[in-house]
């Protein structure tokens, strides 16, 4: 190769560099003229949201009762407690429940959800299908029912005792029920005698617009998959309140 070719290559490889660097300078410039762009529309969104935050407004006054709901429910152990406020914002929209009733509704409703050991998604699925949930058949409220019995999980089968002390308080309304609803002494009853018995019950509750709660402990379930089938078929019939420990009587073997 001759001393000419070697030059000029090495001319063409200079003008090349040139090049690059200078399209890496404009792109460098143009990134830092879309950055001061961003930068003043981040700013002006800034101070939209500021006014907008003000005490005396709309969206200071949703934003604050946002902030009570999640705290409620955190502390009711509904909601894990690293969601954050954006977190229940983002499920309020969602669920077309960010109206200032919907949230007073989610903030009565943050108790029940806790009890009766929901998610956060059954909850808001009940807001949007039941407002802050039904009455209680017997006692003050949800929040505070008397049981009308108490129930423990087999395999194949349910175990239900009464409260006599509850049935003596709602007496009238006990002596009300068909019999097929009445569980007069402790009784076991196979997954089809369940059905059958607390559908009078459950048609009992809807007439009167109100939910029977019942104590339920699992005793005898082999496995979480069983477990959780059976309580399924209680809750389509009563409230459950699960609990840890059986003390309503001996269990069957």
């Amino acid at each position: 190769m001759s001393r000419g070719q070697i030059e000029q290559q090495t001319e063409e490889y200079r003008k090349g560099q040139v090049l690059g660097f200078t399209m890496a300078e404009i792109m460098l410039v143009i990134l830092f003229l879309l950055l001061l762009l961003l930068g003043s529309k981040i700013n002006k969104q800034a101070d939209l949201l500021s006014e907008s935050y003000q005490k005396d407004t709309p969206e200071h006054q949703a934003i604050e009762k946002i902030k009570i709901t999640l705290s409620e429910l955190q502390n009711q152990g509904a909601v894990d407690s690293q969601k954050d406020l954006n977190w229940l914002a983002e499920r309020l929209v969602l669920s077309e429940a960010g109206t200032n009733d919907s949230i007073k509704k989610a903030q009565e409703l943050a108790p029940f959800i806790s009890k009766n050991n929901l998610t956060f998604e059954e909850g808001k699925q009940c807001l949007a299908t039941c407002g802050g949930g039904p009455r209680a058949c017997w006692g003050d409220s949800l929040r505070n029912p008397d049981y009308i019995y108490n129930v423990a999980l087999y395999d194949d089968a349910i175990f239900i005792t009464n409260n006599p002390d509850n049935i003596e308080r709602n007496r009238d309304d006990w002596d009300s029920l068909l019999q097929p609803a009445r569980i007069e002494k402790p009784t076991l009853l196979t997954n089809s005698q369940f059905l059958s018995r607390f559908t009078t019950l459950k048609e009992h509750a809807r007439v009167n617009e109100c939910v029977y709660q019942v104590r339920l402990v699992d005793v005898f379930t082999s496995s979480k998959a069983i477990y959780k089938r059976q309580r399924q078929l209680v809750e389509g019939y009563v409230y459950p309140t699960p609990l840890n420990n059986w003390t309503y009587g001996a269990l069957p073997k």
